[in-house]
């Protein structure tokens, strides 16, 4: 939580600054309420080596994880730390790799990310809607010492939205924002 206060003499004093800050606002943060995060993570990895000839060369992966937030503080917490709770993510792959060249494709999924709590309506809320992105890289081993590589991400060009809505935002009301940074790539 965050605590504000006007500067007084005894506030300075205390944390031992000039009683030139009188009237200044000073504000600090504590740790309150009894919030806890409960949840699971789920992963799996294979090699693909039973498929006659090829299946050495690739493997497969996926994740994905479930939280949840409890406890008298939970709605805050949901709302306010590390920049709002994001309750699910997954991703998923395909790696590919033979002497000296490999490879890889990545499929990537944020769920709904709870920002902030608006003032402009009662029970709106700010945040984030899920989304799903996909990357690429490539890399050829030249010596050793020495490697090639290419990578590319959101190559499918997601597009991020945010929005305020809620019980409390009438329909013709609703925020939206939408924005991609397009796709970008690193050699």
């Amino acid at each position: 939580g965050t605590i504000y206060k006007t500067a007084d003499a005894a506030l300075l004093d205390s944390i031992g600054l000039s009683q030139d800050y009188v009237g200044y606002r000073w504000q600090t943060r504590i740790n309150v309420g009894d919030a806890r995060i409960d949840g699971y993570e789920l992963g799996y990895s294979q090699s693909l080596d039973f498929i006659p000839r090829v299946g050495k060369m690739f493997s497969v992966f996926a994740n994905m994880t479930k939280l949840r937030v409890l406890g008298g503080y939970s709605s805050q917490f949901n709302l306010k730390a590390g920049g709002g709770n994001i309750p699910t993510t997954g991703n998923a792959g395909m790696r590919f790799a033979y002497k000296r060249v490999s490879a890889g494709v990545y499929w990537n999924y944020r769920g709904k990310q709870f920002r902030d709590t608006s003032g402009s309506f009662t029970d709106a809320r700010e945040n984030v809607r899920a989304v799903q992105q996909w990357d690429a890289n490539v890399e050829y081993q030249v010596s050793k010492h020495f490697a090639v590589f290419a990578a590319a991400r959101n190559i499918n060009n997601a597009v991020t939205r945010w929005s305020l809505d809620g019980p409390g935002v009438p329909e013709w009301s609703t925020v939206e924002n939408n924005y991609t940074n397009g796709a970008q790539y690193s050699l």
